[in-house]
């Protein structure tokens, strides 16, 4: 028996094959700019969170120590002091003033609770989030744009 071609029923099967695969791809691979962003958000999220956990655990003061220049962020760890790159980390928001460009901003977690707002500000091709510590309800969130700033209460 001699074969001509395919069948209009494989043709459909493998077509539908393709765009299901397709459908899968394309949004991976359009939304490509904010995931180093979402991730450093992500991150300086954990990080807020294990040290200010850690300080009530432990009863010992925790120190973050953020690099605006080399846009790193240092910590003691589980495992010795460790250091992680924020790539996307435009600023640093406390009660006490924000910090941009080549500045070092040490953010203590006291044993007994950080009495400071905390907001970590973070900018790729024009979108903006924050990542705000509130030492009241110890919660850590990202949110969209800057926020507010923290010492004015005006919205940026």
């Amino acid at each position: 028996m001699v074969s001509r071609g395919f069948t209009l029923i494989e043709l459909v099967i493998v077509i539908f094959i393709v765009a299901l695969v397709a459908a899968a791809a394309i949004p991976a691979i359009g939304n490509r700019s904010g995931n180093r962003m979402d991730s450093d958000t992500r991150l300086a999220a954990s990080i807020i969170r294990y040290l200010d956990e850690r300080a009530s655990v432990t009863l010992e003061d925790m120190i973050m120590t953020i690099d605006m220049g080399r846009r790193t962020v240092t910590f003691d760890g589980e495992n010795g002091r460790e250091e992680r790159t924020l790539e996307t980390l435009v600023g640093v928001r406390q009660a006490s003033g924000e910090q941009e460009g080549g500045d070092v901003v040490r953010a203590v977690f006291p044993a007994g609770g950080m009495s400071q707002h905390l907001r970590l500000l973070f900018e790729e091709e024009g979108e903006q989030k924050s990542v705000l510590y509130n030492p009241f309800s110890g919660r850590v969130t990202v949110e969209d744009g800057h926020g507010k700033d923290i010492a004015e209460g005006t919205e940026e």
